[in-house]
Order: structure tokens, then sequence, then C-alpha cells
């Protein structure tokens, strides 16, 4: 079942985030099992993202391959957050 991800961070810059981006390359070669993904800042600098995976085990594999590795080399805060199941999807 597909699940998704919330996830808050403070610490984690608009500059952390675009190397991140280039680092990972999700654009030019995209995450295996990684369906959609939205980010934002609000006022107090704080990040907000919200993904979502195929499965749990999509999303582990992830950040243990790809995502974290980059994370810790440019030194970004893990964000702390929330994983549901998706109960309906609908993209138009």
């Amino acid at each position: 079942m597909a699940i998704i991800t919330t996830l808050v961070g403070q610490g984690f810059t608009q500059d952390m985030y675009e190397r991140l981006r280039q680092g990972v390359n999700w654009d030019g070669d995209p995450v295996d099992g990684w369906l959609a993904h939205a980010v934002y800042w609000d006022a107090s600098g704080s990040i907000h993202i919200t993904n979502m995976w195929v499965s749990i085990d999509h999303m582990q594999n992830a950040f243990a391959t790809r995502l974290g590795p980059v994370m810790r080399s440019i030194g970004i805060p893990p964000p702390h957050g929330e994983v549901h199941e998706t109960f309906n999807l609908s993209v138009f």
C-alpha cells in the first residue's frame, strides 16, 4: 500500500536542499518507488516536506542507499516526521 510521509525540520536550508537535490539527482535518475514530492519553508525557516512512496520498504531503501548518505555528507539535520498509509490518491 502506498504511504505518505510528512517531515518537518529546522536548520535544513534552501541551499542544503538544492545540494541534496543535485547530489541525489532525483530529477535525472528517479528514486525507485518515490511517487511525489512537495516542499516549502514556513515563516520561521522550518522546512516542510510531503512525499508519497509505493511502500515503506521503498522509502526505507531510498533513505538507506540514496537520500541518507547525501544528507549526512551535506550535514542536513534529520527532519522529524510521520508515516501514514494512503487512504486515497487522486492526481489531477
